[in-house]
């Protein structure tokens, strides 16, 4: 099993192991490690295929990225963890909980869904995996950032586009394209949530035009122990979007758990 070949581990206490979204790295997350380090011990990772990471191995999934997740714990000698994904980090964190629950002491969800891809978005997916290998990430980065953050944000931080573009455009085709086909296929994790007995922590920006708030607040009801927030004026980056707010929530939640 492949070992992340860039890991960002700081601080001390209790782990909090970061999972970003796609097709972003762990450049992402730097609101929040700055955040939590005093206090915690953060890690956040480049996936394979994004950034300063290996080259992705064909065929990806989901089950294949989970024990990636459980390798990177096993190299860095943690036992359990709150695992925070945000969009595909958060289908991640729900492959590590429905394969490796024992391994998590929490759960934090970003900007996500538990369900599956329609049959429509899938093919759509399969569509830009081709094109992707064909013409390299152009056509998905433009594609997506117009929906990836608020009308309020790109106002009030008239930079945030530019940042989140540049971080996007690190990525490679071929790990663009293994992830797009992984999430494609991936399975509904309703079961998983509605079976899980740790506590867990929703957050959704109040304009995330991906993943809606109605996806969160059907998280939050499947999961036994979960608290719902949603994040005013953010899209689907929430934790970038408004850094504060969501340190501030995932702080408080990170604090009953530690």
């Amino acid at each position: 099993m492949n070992i992340p070949n860039h890991i960002v581990d700081e601080g001390s206490g209790y782990p909090v192991v970061f999972i970003h979204a796609f097709p972003m790295n762990a450049d992402m997350w730097a609101p929040q490690i700055g955040a939590l380090r005093d206090g915690f011990r953060v890690v956040a990772y480049d996936m394979p295929g994004f950034a300063r990471a290996a080259p992705a191995l064909a065929p990806a999934s989901m089950e294949g990225a989970a024990d990636e997740f459980i390798a990177l714990l096993d190299h860095l000698g943690i036992e359990r963890c709150v695992a925070a994904g945000c969009s595909l980090g958060g289908y991640i964190a729900m492959a590590v909980a429905r394969l490796h629950p024992a391994r998590l002491g929490g759960l934090v969800l970003a900007d996500t869904r538990s369900g599956p891809d329609s049959a429509e978005a899938a093919a759509n997916r399969i569509k830009q995996a081709a094109e992707v290998r064909a013409n390299g990430i152009g056509s998905v980065v433009e594609a997506m950032v117009p929906k990836l953050l608020s009308d309020a944000s790109r106002a009030a931080h008239p930079s945030l586009e530019s940042r989140v573009r540049g971080i996007m455009e690190r990525a490679t085709p071929e790990g663009t394209a293994c992830m797009l086909e992984a999430m494609a296929a991936r399975p509904s994790s309703d079961a998983t949530l509605a079976a899980l007995d740790i506590p867990a922590c929703v957050l959704v920006g109040e304009h995330d035009a991906l993943t809606p708030p109605s996806e969160a607040a059907l998280m939050a009801g499947l999961l036994r122990h979960a608290e719902l927030r949603v994040i005013p004026d953010a899209g689907h980056l929430s934790n970038l979007e408004a850094p504060d707010v969501f340190n501030a929530h995932l702080r408080g939640f990170l604090a009953a758990i530690a």
